[in-house]
């Protein structure tokens, strides 16, 4: 996706960084604006550490059992591969193609530990910039309001001006991120339902059901977070938008000021859609915990109906 839309992501990098570190460099507006960095920065660093795990527990996994096979002196020996995979060259001996598979596999793991932990952390870092874009515009029209009202004019003619981008960026963010967030949608209710049922129904190994979880917890972790970005940026932009109506922009007896309010306060609610198919929002998370947990006692009434 990236590459596809390379110069959307361009274009919304022009926009925000120049934007962001403008209000950065003002003293005042530097906390308002990194309030919630904290809170972005420890979703990051979770959701690395999930993904860490999981491609450990893979790629860990079959070292463990041949070493334990070693120590019992348990022949044959199994050399199995991180992933359930099956290949004509594996024999399950320790051969020259094994070490290459593994080897390859291995590295494999490494590719997708980077990119999905950067693609879902450049998300966040976005709707981070956007959030505290707004919450500096907000503080601006209330505080512009309070100290200096000739400077009203100029604070709301810059307001209106960075809303148009923001907006621009919002529309960027749900043309890159729409399908990834759409198949995240479609695969999450099954990936949990599966999980929880294999977990609950089905005899497994201590390794694998620590694997599932962790897969588990690391699904609904990646879901969340971008639940919580959507309904975060929804907030903001309707904080900003009540704030600029009540900075008393009518004191400024000026008709393209007049304009600009309206054109700001008639937008539509800064929601993310996916693919044009749902938004973005905590709403989403919560039916699709929903619709898997109803895929789980779907597959239990079936397995009830049709007993062994």
């Amino acid at each position: 996706m990236f590459i596809i839309y390379r110069k959307q992501l361009c274009e919304l990098n022009d926009i925000l960084d120049p934007m962001f570190e403008k209000t950065l460099e003002n003293p005042r507006l530097r906390p308002i604006l990194l309030s919630l960095l904290n809170l972005f920065r420890y979703f990051s660093y979770t959701f690395y550490l999930l993904i860490m795990g999981i491609v450990t527990l893979y790629v860990c996994t079959p070292l463990i059992f041949i070493g334990y096979e070693a120590i019992k002196d348990i022949y044959p020996r199994r050399y199995g591969l991180p992933y359930p995979t099956s290949f004509p060259w594996i024999d399950g001996t320790p051969g020259i193609y094994y070490h290459i598979q593994y080897i390859f596999e291995t590295q494999y793991s490494w590719f997708v530990v980077f990119i999905t932990s950067g693609v879902d952390s450049l998300f966040g870092f976005h709707i981070f910039q956007i959030v505290g874009l707004f919450r500096a515009l907000s503080y601006e029209c209330e505080y512009s309001t309070k100290s200096n009202p000739n400077e009203l004019h100029n604070v709301i003619y810059n307001c209106i001006k960075k809303h148009i981008q923001l907006l621009r960026c919002r529309d960027i963010i749900q043309t890159v991120y729409g399908p990834i967030v759409f198949n995240l949608v479609l695969t999450s209710a099954m990936v949990l339902c599966s999980l929880s049922f294999q977990i609950f129904k089905t005899e497994m190994t201590i390794a694998k059901t620590l694997l599932f979880i962790v897969y588990g917890v690391q699904k609904t972790t990646q879901t969340f977070i971008y639940a919580w970005c959507g309904s975060t940026i929804l907030s903001e932009a309707e904080d900003f938008r009540n704030r600029i109506y009540s900075c008393k922009w009518y004191a400024c007896n000026n008709v393209s000021i007049m304009k600009g309010i309206l054109l700001v306060l008639t937008q539509k609610p800064m929601v993310l859609i996916a693919c044009h198919f749902f938004s973005i929002s905590l709403d989403m998370f919560i039916k699709i915990l929903n619709t898997s947990i109803s895929y789980y006692f779907l597959l239990q009434t079936f397995e009830e109906m049709n007993p062994r």
